[in-house]
Formats: C-alpha cells, structure tokens, sequence
C-alpha cells in the first residue's frame, strides 16, 4: 500500500482539519459526506482497493433495518452546492441518518470495512471492530477518532446514558444480569442528589461536620464505584484506602485533592476534644472556622469529582471510542 507523500506541515494541516471536521447536522449524519471523506483517508493511508460508494452502500445497508422510526433516514438536498461538493454529491442531495440507530450498527460498520472490503488479515479469536486499523494510519484514525468524540458528545445528551454505561460495566464485570440493576442506580442517583442538596444547606446552616461527613460519604462511593466499574469489588473499605486503589485512574491532581481533604476531614471529626494535654488546644471558635474551609472545599471538591466522573463514564468507559488494541498493534 502506497500512501500519499506529504510534506509534514501538509500532513499536520491535513490532520488539524479532521479534527473540527463538522459530521453531524444536528442529531443527523451526512452519510454521502461522511462516506466520501473515509474513502479519502483511508487511501491516504494507503487502502487503495475501496470506493466511496461501498463504504456508503455498507453503511445504508446496516443502517436501514435499524432506522426502524420514521425520520430517522431521508434524503436532504444540499443547500449550498458548488463545483468541489459535486465530487460528493452528484446529485446535489444528500443521505441523513439519525444519530439513534448508529449506535446499533457502528462497530459492525467499521469491522466490515477491514473485513469485506480491505481484506486485511485478522485473528478471528479477537474480532476487535476495528482490527484493521494501525497506529500508523494517521489520517484513517483521526477521522475516525473525531467522529465517535462527536457522537459521545450527542450521545452525553440521552439522560438514560449514564445509568446505561454504568450497568453495562457492572454486568460485564461481576456477571449481574443487564437490566437487572437500573432500579438500584437510579435509587443510588437519587441519593446523590438528596445529599448534595444536604451538603448545601448543612454549610448554609453552620452545620459543618454534617456537610464533611455527608461529603465523605459522596467521595468515597464515587471512588468505590470506579473501582467496580474496573471490575474490583470496593467493598466497605476506608477513605484512604479507596484514594490509594483508585490513584491509578484517577488524574494525579485530582487523587492529591482527595487525600489532602480527606487528612483536613480527619482533623474536623477527631482533633476537637480527642487532643493531646500536652500540645495547644483548639478553641471552638478556631474549630468552627476551620470547619467551615473544610465543609466548603469538600463541597468544591464533590463538584469536580462529579464532573471527571461523568466523563469517565461517557468517554474512557464508553463503547463508541475507537481503539487499537495492544495484541493488534504487536500483530503489525
């Protein structure tokens, strides 16, 4: 395979535009655009024995029998037709494709790309979707990276998301049945929320041991929960404990916030009247305010480990990412 040569500052320019490449018009995919612009990378990257119009033949025909609901496939004329879109739209119209049956369809898609069309050799004991696809293949994997961030980025929208990821992961890891626990994490969602709103209204009325306590509490079934996604039982273990075993997933800024707060909590519950006689004793109006910093960098603290966690759920842990694994890489 013979790739196209390229000075790498083309190269670099090249991938800059894949990465803010526009595929989605609102919740729908342009599939003559989308099909056309694969077809270019992947002959960059030196797949020449494909054609534009099988990659879109390929992806209608998986498409089809999953855009069961009426909209979610139709024909669009496009509206600002010049002499370059006619390259990829003949005629002057477009295929949309509504981001819902996508995701039934979307790993099969791209593995019938290297399967049906690239006829690249593959370990069928590891159908990986996209085992065809090497590091190497800058402009293939760019584009193809830009555009499952795009659809996580729809996807965060569906409110069932979240509950789903995590559900899919704890059934994967722990043999639990899918279906079987959307009950228990929608309780689970629901106390979250009551304690967040106790947290706010504990520090509103100076009830500061009940918003650290309560924050603890939040903290420590986030990491848990992270680890059990990860498919390691947490169990009842402490708060240092669980900062320990997560270290590793979480950001190391992040991590050190944990542990320095979690020393600052141990001080407000224990360091009041349990003191040694001999040291300085802490007065109660020296206490309260201090406190009061805890209470509120907890509750600051809370706020930014929701956000990486969802994160977590809707990008690391979500299914539609494009990935190369380990095995397949040693096998190019």
């Amino acid at each position: 395979m013979k790739k196209d040569v390229l000075t790498q500052e083309e190269q670099q320019q090249q991938i800059e535009g894949l990465k803010s490449f526009p595929f989605f018009h609102g919740p729908n995919l342009d599939v003559y655009g989308f099909s056309y612009w694969l077809y270019d990378c992947l002959t960059r990257d030196g797949y020449e024995n494909i054609r534009p119009n099988e990659i879109m033949d390929l992806l209608l025909e998986l498409a089809v029998p999953c855009a069961t609901e009426k909209g979610h496939i139709f024909e669009a004329p496009i509206l600002d037709m010049n002499e370059d879109k006619k390259w990829f739209y003949p005629e002057g119209k477009t295929i949309l494709l509504h981001i819902a049956p996508i995701s039934s369809f979307i790993h099969d898609f791209i593995y019938e790309i290297g399967d049906r069309y690239l006829k690249v050799a593959h370990d069928i004991e590891v159908p990986n979707f996209a085992y065809w696809l090497k590091r190497e293949d800058i402009f293939t994997f760019t584009y193809l990276h830009t555009f499952f961030s795009q659809l996580r980025g729809l996807m965060k929208q569906v409110t069932s998301l979240r509950a789903m990821l995590m559900e899919l992961h704890l059934s994967k890891n722990f043999g639990v049945e899918f279906g079987s626990l959307s009950a228990s994490l929608k309780e689970k969602d629901e106390l979250h929320k009551y304690a967040h709103n106790r947290i706010n209204m504990a520090i509103e009325q100076e009830f500061y041991l009940e918003a650290i306590t309560l924050t603890e509490s939040i903290i420590s079934d986030r990491l848990s929960m992270v680890l059990y996604l990860r498919g390691e039982k947490a169990k009842s273990k402490t708060l240092n404990k669980l900062v320990v075993l997560s270290s590793a997933i979480l950001p190391d800024t992040l991590s050190h916030r944990i542990d320095e707060w979690r020393q600052l909590r141990n001080f407000a519950l224990h360091n009041l009247v349990r003191s040694s006689p001999i040291d300085k004793q802490v007065s109660p109006s020296e206490f309260n305010t201090k406190a009061k910093d805890i209470a509120i960098s907890g509750n600051k603290l809370v706020a930014d480990l929701e956000v990486w966690f969802d994160g977590f759920l809707a990008d690391e842990m979500n299914p539609y990412n494009i990935r190369i694994s380990d095995k397949l890489e040693r096998m190019n």
